[in-house]
């Protein structure tokens, strides 16, 4: 079965070092597929964040560059957006385009996903995990 891919986001975008820009993604749904593209040649070093709209809990923190690709497994069901903060600029190249897309996961995985959860932070955990992906807790077994 082929999953489809959605894009939930495709903008331009033009940032100077130390600026920072939100997007609101909508909806996203424990162990949906998200796919962050910051599509550009300029190797700008940027600082992405995805966050719960609901007190903006932060799903992920992480670097990429400019002509990059990350993909990354949503932990829970919620609203959430993206803030991408540009750290460095590269031969004073500051327009970029970003695309993001989800591939819905299978009903199993996001049934799975929303039962399993760790006892210290109550973010959802992998099938088989011994320890919680987010905050680093001992799960039982």
């Amino acid at each position: 079965m082929q999953k489809k891919e959605i894009i939930i986001l495709d903008s331009p975008f033009e940032l100077s070092a130390g600026d920072k820009v939100e997007f609101v993604l909508g909806s996203i749904k424990a162990g949906e597929n998200i796919k962050v593209e910051v599509n550009a040649h300029s190797g700008n070093l940027y600082e992405l964040t995805i966050f719960s709209l609901e007190g903006k809990r932060t799903l992920l923190l992480t670097r990429i560059y400019g002509g990059s690709t990350l993909n990354y497994r949503a932990p829970l069901s919620c609203e959430a957006g993206i803030s991408v903060k540009c750290l460095s600029v590269w031969l004073s190249n500051k327009r970029d385009w970003l695309t993001i897309s989800r591939t819905e996961s299978s009903s199993k995985i996001q049934q799975e996903a929303s039962h399993l959860r760790c006892p210290r932070c109550g973010m959802p955990l992998e099938p088989g995990a011994k320890y919680c992906g987010f905050c680093g807790a001992k799960v039982a077994e």
